[in-house]
C-alpha cells in the first residue's frame, strides 16, 4: 500500500509540475504578445508624428522659401539704393575731371585729351 501512495504522490506532484508549467508558459506567451502589442502601438505613434512633422514641414516649406526670397530682395533693393548715391558721385567727378583734361591733336591727326599734368 505504501508504493501505491507513493506512486499516486509522484503522479500528483507532476500533474502539479505540468500544470505550473503550463500556467508558466501561458504567462511567458501573454507578456511577449502584450510586448508586440506595446511596440506596434509605439511604431504606429511614431509613424503618425512622423507623417504629421512632415505633413507640417510641407506646408511650412513655402512661407519659408517665400519669406527668403522677400529677405533677398530687400537685400538686392538696399545695395541698388547703395550704389545710386555712389553713381552719383562718380557722375560728378567725371564732370570734374573732363573740365580739367586738355583736348590736343595728336602726331596722327586724331584728337586726344591729355590730363592736367600735361597741360602747358
Amino acid at each position: 500500500m505504501n508504493e501505491l501512495e507513493e506512486q499516486k504522490q509522484r503522479e500528483k506532484a507532476e500533474a502539479e509540475e505540468r500544470r505550473r508549467n503550463w500556467a508558466a508558459e501561458k504567462e511567458r506567451k501573454a507578456q511577449e504578445a502584450l510586448k508586440k502589442r506595446e511596440e506596434r502601438r509605439k511604431a504606429r505613434a511614431e509613424k503618425l508624428q512622423r507623417k504629421e512633422r512632415e505633413k507640417e514641414e510641407r506646408l511650412v516649406r513655402p512661407q519659408v522659401n517665400k519669406q527668403i526670397r522677400q529677405e533677398k530682395q530687400l537685400q538686392k533693393d538696399q545695395q541698388k539704393k547703395e550704389k545710386k548715391p555712389q553713381k552719383r558721385r562718380r557722375e560728378d567727378s567725371t564732370t570734374e575731371t573732363s573740365k580739367r583734361h586738355k583736348s590736343v591733336v595728336g602726331r596722327n591727326g586724331r584728337q586726344i585729351t591729355l590730363p592736367l599734368r600735361f597741360r602747358d
